[in-house]
Formats: structure tokens, sequence, C-alpha cells
């Protein structure tokens, strides 16, 4: 059975900010709450970070790393593994085993 890839923190809404250079222009930004802190997303992270929870119309409940690639790729994220390992090393989304007591465990332990 894969390890599941499991989305950490709470969305808090999407934002634009500015971004300076020869021609100032807005981007899009995506606000994560982690523990006491927010956490700023951009596009393809986001798009990661939220792709992991699964695809609701599937009843998709758990995603492994390679199918959570290929949601991106089906989502036009390119080049998607350098941002899941940013994303697991910013804790912004952990591994685990979807068995009974390991979800169990990671659910009762992690707020």
């Amino acid at each position: 059975m894969p390890v599941a890839i499991i989305p950490v923190g709470h969305f808090i809404g999407a934002f634009s900010v500015q971004v300076t250079g020869e021609a100032p222009q807005s981007q899009a930004a995506y606000g994560v709450r982690l523990g006491t802190s927010t956490v700023d997303l951009n596009e393809q992270e986001f798009g990661i970070w939220a792709l992991a929870r699964g695809l609701a119309d599937q009843d998709q409940k758990a995603v492994s790393a390679a199918s959570l690639r290929s949601l991106a790729r089906r989502a036009d994220l390119d080049d998607a593994e350098p941002t899941i390992a940013s994303l697991l090393t910013r804790r912004l989304l952990t591994r685990v085993m979807p068995v009974g007591s390991a979800v169990q465990r990671f659910a009762r332990n992690h707020q």
C-alpha cells in the first residue's frame, strides 16, 4: 500500500501581491495557516497543496505521491516533483501510511 500524502494547514484565502521589477505587476498568492503562522503559497504551490486533498467527485480519500503527480499533470501544473518536495520540507504536506491506526494517530496528534 503506497504512503498517502496529506495536506497540512487551513486555507485562509487568496490575495494579490505586488511584484517589483521593470514593470511592476500583481501576482496571485494563497494564504495557509500552519499552526500559529501564515504561509503564502504561489499558484503552483497552492495547486499541488489543494490537489493533495484528492478529488471529491472521484471519492478519493488518500493521494499517493504518484497520484499527486498525475493530478498535477492533468491540472497543467508542470514539474510537480520539486514543489511536492518543497511542501514536504516546509511541512505543508506530510506522509502517512493510509491504514487505520497510523491515520488515526496522525489525526489525533496533529492540530
